[in-house]
């Protein structure tokens, strides 16, 4: 069984979220630029296991947020496929930037 959770970052950059992830466990994110993704966005792991994904909530196609259900969020950290997201709960609760916005057990 996996879970697909979504966080809210309230920091203020997309690196912030990055750096601070990365110094509170052992995930490594790598840098993307892709317009897919509405420019830079961070990627750990690999999409067909568990992998995070730090981006900007925006569709650069239209403008408009990537996710529409929370539209006053800029940045997103999507944390796919874990078979652990009390493990992650738990790091993340460690600060107030971020925000669990949904979780989906698949």
């Amino acid at each position: 069984m996996f879970f697909y959770d979504l966080y809210a970052f309230s920091g203020e950059s997309l690196s912030q979220a990055r750096d601070w992830l990365e110094s509170e466990s052992d995930i490594i994110f790598r840098e993307h630029d892709s317009t897919y993704h509405g420019g830079v966005y961070y990627i750990a792991g690999d999409k067909w296991n568990e992998h995070l994904v730090l981006k900007e909530n925006i569709d650069p196609l239209d403008g408009e947020p990537d996710e529409m259900d929370y539209p006053h969020h800029k940045f997103l950290l999507y944390i796919n496929r874990t078979p652990r997201p009390e493990f992650f709960k738990h790091i993340l609760s460690a600060c107030d930037c971020f925000n669990l916005l949904k979780s989906e057990r698949l």
